[in-house]
């Protein structure tokens, strides 16, 4: 069979541009072998599914021209090596086509861009060749537009090695390395078109002897760009754009590659950081009202005091003590009164998340209310003297007023402990 027909019916698939990258076409890893051995064999064909190769199907072909046989192609550890015996001339080539079975429609109705990471050449190496008898051996890469069907837009460069290379076993690369610029590849005699590198589908290398007894071994072949194998939608980079990746290296919190949820503080994924934080709100509105009710009952209680003392004929002499001694208790009043409503009137208390909390120590303002508290009942109880001074037994409303100054002191004091020392304020 022509191996032009034989190329058009292993390229039945191509591939397409969905998030296209270039790729690894094959390293060789995969064994397959086919050897022409009778005179019966003139043209021989084996084709396999390979995960491991570019399309993941390939198909060798060898070719025999002389007449003696003994050709053999395979490919294996690494290596695609063609074996010419003594007295045998022949063609060989290797294909790559896709598995329906593992790419989609869309890739492959338009191919794969191979320019796409910026790749603009193929390259491989040679392992060994042996130049027999000083003959030359051409080594050509044809590729197929993807777009076209009939396998009739094609292009190919080919370059001739024209110089023994000796074998190395540990070297992949003991001879020369060989590039193939996109640049320099030319339409295919017999093509009606060009291939465009930006819908590439089949790809084939070939080897073509001008001497018996050719012996040539090549090394894994790729483009300059990512060395890896498509997935389904034709790609060799994944969605992080890393070569031959997983979509992991860019997943976010939720396992979405790309995504844009992150863990917040509390290590919860898309959270507002709020979960880990537990307060627990008071209103101490009612309890701020009462603490400044309680600096008026203060004042209020000396206020009557000082009436009491001040009033009738003995009252005269204290008239100036009384008002030398009302602003002041007035003022303590009035700062009492603001302090009460410094205090905030909601409290939050955390007991988890406090890492993420401001807290606020309540203490200095009520230190300080306690303060002016004890100021108020010391101006009380020095009302509270003048009057026993004068009246020994005073009247039972007196005696009850300054039992009440001094009760009304104690109330406050005790208010103030009842407010939470604590305020937190949590972002």
């Amino acid at each position: 069979m022509p191996l032009q027909i034989f190329i058009a019916a292993v390229a039945i698939l191509v591939l397409s541009t969905v998030r296209a990258y270039a790729i690894t076409i094959d390293e060789f890893q995969t064994a397959q072998s086919l050897s022409l051995v009778t005179p019966l064999d003139a043209v021989k064909s084996s084709t396999l599914n390979d995960a491991f190769s570019y399309g993941g199907i390939r198909t060798l072909e060898a070719q025999r021209i002389s007449s003696a046989t003994g050709l053999t192609v395979k490919s294996g550890q690494g290596s695609f090596t063609v074996s010419q015996d003594a007295f045998v001339q022949g063609h060989a080539s290797i294909a790559w086509s896709l598995d329906p079975s593992k790419f989609s429609s869309a890739v492959i109705s338009s191919g794969i861009d191979f320019k796409s990471d910026g790749s603009t050449k193929f390259i491989i190496g040679v392992r060994s060749f042996d130049f027999a008898f000083a003959h030359s051996v051409t080594i050509r890469i044809t590729v197929f537009d993807a777009r076209d069907t009939t396998f009739q837009s094609a292009s190919s460069s080919e370059i001739k090695l024209s110089n023994a290379f000796p074998p190395n076993g540990s070297n992949p690369f003991s001879g020369p390395v060989l590039e193939f610029p996109f640049s320099q590849f030319t339409q295919v005699g017999g093509a009606n078109n060009v291939a465009s590198f930006n819908h590439l589908g089949t790809i084939r290398l070939s080897i073509i002897s001008e001497s018996t007894d050719t012996d040539l071994s090549l090394a894994p072949f790729y483009t300059d760009g990512c060395r890896a194998l498509p997935d389904v939608d034709g790609a060799s980079r994944d969605l992080c754009g890393v070569c031959g990746g997983h979509n992991s290296s860019c997943k976010d919190c939720a396992g979405v590659p790309l995504g844009n949820l992150t863990l917040d503080r509390c290590n919860e994924c898309g959270g507002n950081g709020q979960s880990c934080i537990s307060c627990m709100e008071s209103d101490q509105t009612p309890l701020l009202a009462a603490l400044d009710g309680g600096a008026k009952k203060q004042e209020r209680i000396i206020k009557l005091l000082l009436a009491y003392l001040t009033r009738g004929p003995r009252g005269q002499r204290f008239k100036k003590y009384s008002a030398k001694l009302l602003p002041v208790v007035h003022m303590l009043q009035i700062r009492n009164w603001t302090i009460s409503w410094t205090l905030p009137r909601t409290t939050r208390k955390c007991s988890t998340g406090k890492q993420f909390c401001v807290e606020t120590s309540l203490t200095p303002l009520l230190t300080e209310y306690r303060s002016h508290a004890k100021e108020l009942l010391g101006h009380h109880n020095d009302v509270a003297k003048e009057i026993l001074r004068l009246i020994r037994r005073p009247p039972l409303k007196i005696a009850t007023l300054i039992r009440q100054g001094r009760e009304r002191y104690q109330l406050n004091v005790g208010l103030t402990k009842s407010v939470p020392i604590e305020q937190f304020a949590c972002s």
